[in-house]
């Protein structure tokens, strides 16, 4: 795709979901749970296609040479599809944020002052090897009122590619109203550029990847950042700690899935107990006690 073509392509997917916004900020609650339902109910049928979709990706990543941390990330089973699905209902269950009064002043008897939530309008998701957010982000932009656009890594493309088509289409035809959700079907770097300056129609823009994506995207937006720094990963057992709870914590902590990105990296243990947790942990963990 030419530049010029790109650039228009974008533009017009940030316009139609401003426009589709402005219906979805009004929607009731009911009316979005209904469309999450059957954004669940569609992923569900269609599992087989997701994961047909999804192997093409993870087979172009072992041939490329990705670290195996990366290709896990990557990777989706029946089981991981269906933890999607079950991240959409729990979304239903969430309380609608929308016209919740966070604060009041009565300030006179014929002035009170209120602030109420209310949604931000567009926001922009930009993230790299994780298929996953795309059903996330768009899930938990429409139960707060919000259209979504969806910019995935170049790696996950046809697994995007297949996630935006079924929820969209379900989610049309529940009725949410066309070009709420947007995606972004392109493995272009170009694409980045042009919708970080696009903050006549985007509202918000939040970054989810590499600290050389999240810092290129701080550095380079017009649009509002909201984005998350190096994460801490530390696990510490006190002495004080119940032993059961901290060894059912730190092996979830890191064999739950090591790919993750918040899978524990230090354990750290006060030396009062060590004596306690260390030989429990070592047999758990599989690994003699050095």
């Amino acid at each position: 795709m030419e530049n010029n073509e790109l650039k228009q392509a974008i533009l017009l997917k940030a316009q139609t979901a401003k426009e589709a916004s402005r219906k979805l900020a009004s929607m009731s609650t009911e009316h979005k749970n209904n469309i999450l339902s059957a954004m669940a109910d569609a992923l569900q049928k269609n599992i087989k296609e997701i994961l047909f979709h999804n192997e093409i990706d993870v087979h172009a990543a072992k041939e490329s040479g990705i670290a195996p941390t990366l290709i896990d990330r990557l990777a989706l089973t029946d089981r991981r599809v269906n933890d999607i699905i079950k991240g959409i209902k729990d979304v239903i269950l969430l309380r609608d944020p929308i016209g919740t009064v966070i604060e009041r002043n009565a300030l006179s008897v014929d002035i009170d002052v209120k602030k109420t939530r209310v949604p931000l309008g567009v926001i922009a998701m930009i993230y790299e090897a994780r298929p996953n957010v795309t059903v996330d982000a768009a899930s938990l932009c429409l139960k707060a009122g919000n259209a979504v656009i969806l910019k995935g890594g170049a790696q996950a493309i046809n697994s995007n590619r297949v996630f935006a088509k079924i929820i969209c289409n379900a989610a049309v035809k529940a009725g949410m109203p066309s070009g709420a959700i947007q995606f972004i079907d392109t493995t272009d770097r170009a694409a980045v550029q042009e919708l970080i300056r696009l903050d006549t129609f985007i509202d918000l823009l939040i970054p989810r990847g590499s600290q050389e994506l999240v810092g290129f995207i701080k550095t380079n937006s017009q649009i509002p950042v909201l984005s998350h720094g190096k994460g801490l990963c530390h696990t510490y057992v006190d002495k004080d700690a119940n032993i059961d709870m901290a060894l059912d914590i730190a092996i979830n902590a890191k064999c739950q899935r090591p790919s993750a990105c918040n899978a524990m990296e230090t354990l750290l243990i006060h030396k009062d107990i060590a004596d306690k947790v260390l030989p429990a942990l070592c047999k758990l963990y599989n690994r003699p006690l050095a």
